[in-house]
């Protein structure tokens, strides 16, 4: 029993080493990011959680989720050839309302770039 005490108590040091750490890193990235008022879905998605990895599944994909959508709405919404591209696969931000639909995005083949 004392050996399991001892490696539980190495354990939750270990974690608060390491959550003291990612504070440590996260003060220090703090002047790199954007204010958090100004935050949008995306940057919610990257900046919020202190350590991603933390972060329960259900959260994430909901995270997940609105920064993709975001993300697609404003390429659609500001760039001319995205838009069209998409409309001609019949595709607008409206269209993704779960995470199933996330897979109708539609991407530009890398080979559009080397043309």
């Amino acid at each position: 029993m004392l050996k399991i005490t001892h490696i539980v108590g190495v354990y939750i040091e270990a974690v608060q080493d390491v959550m003291s750490s990612l504070k440590e890193l996260n003060e220090l990235l703090a002047p790199y990011m954007p204010p958090k008022n100004t935050w949008n879905p995306a940057n919610e998605s990257l900046y919020k959680p202190l350590d991603l990895y933390q972060v329960p599944l259900e959260e994430a994909q909901d995270m997940q989720l609105k920064a993709i959508k975001y993300t697609f709405t404003h390429h659609y919404n500001n760039n001319d050839f995205y838009r069209k591209y998409c409309e001609l696969r019949g595709v607008r931000p409206a269209d993704i309302k779960t995470s199933d639909d996330l897979d109708i995005i539609p991407l530009i083949p890398d080979t559009t770039f080397k043309q």
